[in-house]
This record gives structure tokens, C-alpha cells and sequence, in this order.
């Protein structure tokens, strides 16, 4: 588990006190040697300036940012950072200043766009993930998976200040001096109060819906991962979420069996468990969308809370930008597909439309961009992995520099013919989506997170019915999602990048007492909890009954705070719930006689891990 110290000067922030409390300037690093994987997250990479005059663009495959001089369509200067920095969300800031979110450090790098060679790196928190500029206080916000929202100096020097949110935070906005903050699994936006100390609201963006299929059935959905949310001018809330069912899934193979590639590759059928169908003709495909158990939709939240929406194409939308004098949307996705232009007239009220069709206008002719942004004229201004470039013919190089394998996330952000889906439709950026599923032979079962290290956690799936990688990949990858069989031999590949994800880092704070005497709680012989949770990853990867109905693989502990619902059925919507043995199971350590006082401090070092 990495953890990471802050920098801080306030006493408010003692807690946060440590290595990088001065940060120096540092000369603009060596070009990094090429890292073995490609990074974990797509899209949110690129910043135009107000005045058109230049575009950041960040690289987490080569660890690089990107400044194109947009007037004279040429790349002007280039900022290095270390191998796995993960440069993320850019934005431009005040005095001719450039920042951007290194998501590997746990870092905010601060340079002067006309001159970059010389770089400010602060620590923030474990895992930066959004970042905004505050024009009205010149602050940097940063959001992190953490909870924190920390707010950094307008030079990027100084730790000014730290608010604990909640978990699993993802984007960060200002609208009329109001904070908001976007949560990924729960789908939440978060609305600070000015001094944002206190959540003023908590809305959970999307709203149920359902579609009635051709056959007369009935496909019910509810909003989930929350991709990317932007603010609009006009008081609207743009997003882009994925909506998955909790209707019944039916799994065709019993746990046991290993499908066969060569039947699975001469089969006839043309529907999947997980839903959708790969033939038929386009008016048959455009209502086989709503057999889908999952869905990813562009959606407007107007001022007076009336949603619009429209389906989008492939898997893993990951960005994108709306002009609001055309009324135009342009969605970019994670799967190397063409970016989607969505009217805005177009898009139907949300719970109305009679079919779940998808957008019909691709951009096309050009690289699959990874990021949008808007340029002051409205038009999009794309990022692909080897230039920028507009619609009317505007295109900027970018150096080339060599790159990392990234056969294994792009097959992992693939839509599968025969549904449509995506590994990363549940599982974004390799995470979980938090939701649990139910299947109609196994019952419900929870989404696993697969970062942290997939390869040594064998077996698979919370029954541990899946041997290896291969059979999983055989069982749900082609048989439940309709993959074609000859995608198999890109496995290696996939599980490869699987396994170099960093599981959940934390900052290193100080425990509070409550979670000292409950770390002696868990390490406690005669209470139990480690001798299953045990060494750095807080399991022994034993498939274990712990009295909740069968034998279950023993889960990581590490980021627990961020991962509820907690239990194989996801009974727990709190670590307290998994206490009642009704949830947790009887036979789940000898916690029956610990008192309120004691589970409460048990519960406050789990949170900790």
C-alpha cells in the first residue's frame, strides 16, 4: 500500500505535515525511460486557454504535458515528469501559469506556459483526481479519491487549506464562487457551502428509468459511475454516466464449466447473458441496446432539474465538451472509437424515449481522439495519441516519443460485439462500479475492483469458481459478453496491465486514538480479524465460509473506506452493517463480544486502510 505525505504550513493541516513541506523548483526532468504498461485512466487531459492563444495536453503514457501555441499551430514547449507520474486534468491558472494533477506522485506540477523548464511540485494527497482553477479566490482546487479536497496557492507553492468531502471523488468545479464535486462510483455531485466545510446539497445525477423491449419485457436501469460532469453556462449540469440494471442476469454456463473457444466461435446464437445482440439488421440492433445490463449515456440536468439524454456509441466515455451557441455535444471515448456529436435539440427527456438508440453522427476521417475541449469559437479542438487537431482542418504534431504496450487497457475498453459492453463498463479505470449484481443461479454478488495486483489473486470471482485468468476470460469475457473467441490471445496482455495498477493509496496521517486501539482490536489473536486480513494487501486469498451462506474468496481490506457496499451481496451499505451477523456472518472473527465502543473503533482503522 503507497502511501503519501502532504505538504503543509498551517497548523490546521498538521496532520498533513511532512516531506515536501518547501517545495523547490526543479529543472525540467530528463525524458523518462518508456514504462513497461500503459496508465490507468483516458480522457480529461486537455485545457484551452480563455484567450485561445495556447492548449495543455497531458500524456500519461510517456509521463509528458504538452504546450501547443494554438495561433501558430506548433508545439511550444514540452514538460517532463518522472516514469509513472501519471500527468492527468491540466488547467490554466493566473500570471501566465500552467498546472496539472501528476495521479502517480500524488502531486500538482505548476510551470510558466511561455517557459516551462523550470517545474513546482507540491504534494497534495495519495490520489489526486480532479482539478479547477478558482478565478474568484485564485485557488487551485484538487479533488482526490481520498475524500480531500485540498486548496493549493494560485503560484502552486503552498498547501493552503484541506476539507475531507467524502470518498472516491473524481471531478472539481466552480460555479458563481460554489464548489461542487463529483463522486465516481456513487454517481453523487456534492455542492459545497462557500466555505466549503460543509456539504450544502448531495444529488445523486440520472434517475431510474426503463424501456420496454420487443418481446413485451421490460428493462428497468439505475444511474451509476458518474464518467465526467461539467458545469454549462446557462445553469445546466452536462454529464456523462454509465446506467446499469438490476434486473435478473442470466449466466448460461453453470460456475463449473470452462466453455470451449471453437464452439463458442461456431455458435449461432447472437444474444449474450449480459444482453444485446450481434445481428439482425440496424432497426433489430437498435432495440437489442435495451437488452444491455449496461448503458452509457450523455445527459443535461437543466436549472429547474428536467433531464435530457442520448445514448452513446462503444464503451468508456471518458470526456467531453459542449458548445452552447450551436447546441452541440461531442463525446470522446476510451474504446479508440470516433468521438460522437450529440444536438442538444435532439436529445429526448429522460425516461421518455422509446428505444435506447444511440447517438447516429460520428466524427470521422480523423485519429481516435482521447480528449476534448472547446476553443473560444465553440468548435472542438481534439486530442488524439499523436496530434491535436480541430474539424476544419487545423492539426498540431505532437513529438513522437516511444510509447508504452497499451494492447491490454485497449482491449480492456473494448465494446464486445455481442453486447455492446466493455470490461471497463463495470469496472472504470480497473476499479468497480460499487454495484451488485443479480444473477439468476448465484444470486447477487457485488463488483470486484481488480487494482492492487490481479495476477497473485487467483482465483477469481467471489466464489473463487474461476480458475485462472484464462477461464474467466473464456466464461465472462466471450460467453457472457459475446467477445469474439480469436480476442483470447490478447489476454496476456490484458492481465499484464491489470496487474501493474496501483491499488488504493492513502495519505499517511497520524491515527486518531479510536483507530489506534482499533488497530490492536484487529490484530488481536482472540478477536480474528488478521488471521485471514493478513499482510500488505489485508488477505490471505483463501476461499473461506465465514457463515454467510457458502464459500467466498477473503477480500482486500485496502481502500475499504471507499468501497461500499461491503460483502460478497453487497449486504452491508456500511462498515457497521457488516458487523450483524445477519450481514457479515456468525462465523466472521470472534466479534459477537466486543461492546458498541470497541466496533466503532474497528470500524475506524478499517477506514484508515
Amino acid at each position: 500500500m503507497r502511501k503519501l505525505v502532504l505538504a503543509a504550513a498551517m497548523v490546521v493541516a498538521a496532520l498533513l505535515s511532512g516531506c515536501n513541506g518547501s517545495p523547490e523548483p526543479i529543472t525540467n526532468a530528463p525524458p523518462p525511460a518508456v514504462r513497461a504498461q500503459a496508465a490507468q485512466a483516458l480522457g480529461g487531459t486537455l485545457a484551452v486557454r480563455s484567450d485561445g492563444a495556447y492548449a495543455l495536453a497531458s500524456d500519461p503514457d510517456v509521463d509528458r504535458l504538452w504546450i501547443a501555441d494554438l495561433r501558430n499551430h506548433t508545439i511550444s514547449g514540452e514538460v517532463r515528469f518522472d516514469q509513472l507520474d501519471d500527468p492527468g486534468r491540466p488547467v490554466f491558472g493566473t500570471n501566465g501559469r500552467g498546472h496539472v494533477i501528476l495521479r502517480g506522485s500524488g502531486e500538482v506540477a505548476t510551470f510558466n506556459v511561455a517557459d516551462p523548464q523550470r517545474v513546482h511540485r507540491l504534494g497534495v494527497c495519495a490520489e489526486p483526481r480532479g482539478l479547477a482553477f478558482d478565478n474568484l479566490r485564485n485557488e487551485l482546487l484538487v479533488a482526490c479519491a481520498g475524500g480531500e479536497l485540498v486548496f493549493v496557492s494560485e503560484d502552486g507553492e503552498r498547501f493552503l487549506r484541506m476539507t475531507k468531502v467524502a470518498p472516491d471523488l473524481r471531478d472539481v468545479f466552480v460555479r458563481e464562487g460554489d464548489i461542487y464535486v463529483s463522486r465516481l462510483r456513487s454517481g453523487e455531485l456534492v455542492h459545497l457551502s462557500t466555505s466549503a466545510t460543509t456539504p450544502r446539497e448531495v444529488q445523486r445525477l440520472g434517475e431510474k428509468v426503463q424501456f420496454k423491449l420487443d418481446d413485451g419485457r421490460v428493462r428497468h436501469y439505475e444511474p451509476s459511475v458518474l464518467w465526467r460532469v461539467k458545469p454549462l453556462r446557462d445553469g445546466s449540469i452536462a454529464f456523462l454516466q454509465q446506467r446499469s440494471s438490476p434486473d435478473p442476469v442470466t449466466i448460461s454456463q453453470t460456475p463449473t464449466d470452462i466453455p470451449d473457444p471453437e464452439e463458442l466461435a461456431q455458435s449461432t446464437s447472437s444474444c449474450t447473458a449480459y444482453g444485446g445482440c450481434a445481428s439482425g439488421g440496424p432497426a433489430r440492433r437498435a432495440l437489442d441496446e435495451c437488452e444491455t445490463i449496461s448503458q452509457s449515456v450523455f445527459m443535461v440536468q437543466r436549472p429547474d432539474g428536467t433531464l435530457t439524454e442520448r445514448r452513446v456509441r462503444g464503451a468508456a466515455p471518458v470526456d467531453f465538451a459542449v458548445d452552447e451557441t450551436s447546441g452541440v455535444a461531442w463525446v470522446v471515448k476510451g474504446d479508440g472509437s470516433s468521438a460522437d456529436i450529440i444536438h442538444l435539440s435532439a436529445m429526448l427527456p429522460t425516461g421518455k424515449a422509446t428505444s435506447c438508440a444511440t447517438s447516429g453522427v460520428r466524427v470521422t476521417g480523423q485519429q481516435p481522439p482521447v480528449a476534448v475541449a472547446l476553443l473560444p469559437d465553440g468548435q472542438p479542438l481534439f486530442q488524439s495519441k499523436v496530434s491535436l487537431y480541430t474539424l476544419h482542418g487545423v492539426s498540431i504534431s505532437l513529438p513522437a516519443v516511444p510509447r508504452p504496450d497499451t494492447s491490454g487497457r485497449d482491449l480492456f475498453v473494448q465494446p464486445a460485439e455481442g453486447s455492446g459492453l466493455a470490461c471497463a463498463s463495470c469496472h472504470p479505470d480497473g476499479l468497480d462500479d460499487g454495484r451488485v449484481w443479480n444473477f439468476d443461479s448465484i444470486g447477487p454478488r457485488r463488483t470486484p475492483p481488480l487494482v492492487g495486483g490481479l495476477v497473485d489473486t487467483a482465483p477469481f470471482h467471489w466464489d473463487g469458481d474461476m480458475k485462472d485468468f484464462d477461464h474467466l476470460m473464456l466464461e465472462v469475457f466471450v460467453g457472457r459478453m459475446g467477445a469474439r473467441p480469436s480476442l483470447l490471445k490478447r489476454a496476456p496482455q490484458m492481465l499484464a496491465w491489470l496487474d501493474s495498477l496501483p491499488g488504493p493509496r492513502h495519505t499517511d496521517a497520524e491515527l486518531d486514538d479510536a483507530a489506534r486501539r482499533g488497530e490492536a482490536l484487529f490484530h488481536d489473536a482472540t478477536v480474528g480479524c488478521a488471521s485471514c486480513h493478513s499482510g500488505s494487501r489485508f488477505t490471505n486469498n483463501a476461499t473461506m465460509d465465514v457463515g454467510t451462506g457458502g464459500k467466498f474468496q477473503v477480500p482486500r481490506l485496502v481502500g475499504l473506506a471507499g468501497r461500499a457496499p461491503y460483502m460478497h451481496d453487497g449486504c452491508a451499505q456500511t462498515l457497521e452493517q457488516r458487523f450483524d451477523p445477519a450481514c457479515g456472518g456468525a462465523n466472521h472473527g470472534n466479534v459477537s463480544g466486543l461492546s458498541p465502543e470497541q466496533l466503532h473503533d474497528l470500524v475506524e482503522y478499517l477506514k484508515t486502510l
